[in-house]
């Protein structure tokens, strides 16, 4: 699968969609993700991840790398869109084989809904609007995504979302982030922190129980993205081909 990320903000969950949503279901042998950004969250420092980055005037490391992989996401980061798509402009763009689906993320933050229509009108310009998908981020209630659509509508862009590809809030995600143990990883482990933790307590070392206790809690939440995040693939996989 061939993938273009992005928004025109930032903090809307691009490394985290490519890290967790896409990444695991490519081709082992033969997937990469390629980081258009020089600053904000990075993969970079996941192990077994294979990240190349770069920045929005490089497009020939970008189409370089495109051609060395059947699966990729580009991951174009904030900082660096209003750039990358200048450089498409002054070329002739990607080609239409070169990608499978656009991805935006979407929060329920009023000025990211604004710059995300922003995004759309750069996508239908370009001629891949036909190809793409909002994910909605870090949502827990349907009154965002009402919010989202109207805005859509006001901004008279024939876009229709699917309001079923929802990755809700989760408060432990960002624990989790920070043990660079990706969401599967962690939800998928072999190792029994309960029974970690009881034989800390057996040893009187406080600090190691806690330690455990904190990686049974996050596996526990990360079954449950995990999850979340395979239902919103089968959906984008049913919904995809056009």
């Amino acid at each position: 699968m061939k993938i273009l990320m992005c928004n025109n903000s930032g903090n809307v969950g691009k490394s985290f969609l490519s890290r967790e949503l896409f990444y695991p279901n490519f081709d082992v042998n033969s997937r990469v993700i390629i980081e258009v950004e020089t600053r904000n969250s990075s993969t970079t420092d996941y192990k077994n991840i294979n990240v190349i980055k770069t920045n929005g005037s490089d497009l020939s490391t970008v189409f370089n790398e495109m051609m060395n992989y059947d699966d990729y996401i580009v991951d174009v980061g904030a900082s660096r869109i209003e750039q990358f798509f200048t450089e498409l402009d002054k070329s002739a763009g990607i080609d239409d084989e070169d990608i499978d689906l656009v991805i935006i993320p979407v929060t329920k933050d009023p000025k990211i809904q604004k710059d995300s229509v922003k995004t759309l009108k750069m996508i239908d310009k370009m001629g891949l609007l036909h190809k793409t998908k909002i994910i909605f981020n870090k949502i827990n209630n349907e009154k965002s995504i009402n919010n989202f659509v109207e805005l859509i509508k006001k901004n008279n862009i024939d876009f229709t979302v699917n309001k079923e590809l929802l990755i809700l809030e989760y408060d432990a995600l960002e624990e989790i982030e920070k043990t660079m143990t990706t969401v599967k990883d962690l939800a998928n482990s072999d190792k029994n922190y309960k029974e970690l933790a009881r034989e800390a307590v057996k040893d009187n070392n406080v600090e190691l129980k806690e330690k455990y206790i904190d990686l049974y809690t996050y596996q526990r939440y990360a079954i449950g993205i995990s999850k979340n995040l395979d239902k919103v693939y089968a959906l984008l996989l049913a919904t995809m081909w056009f």
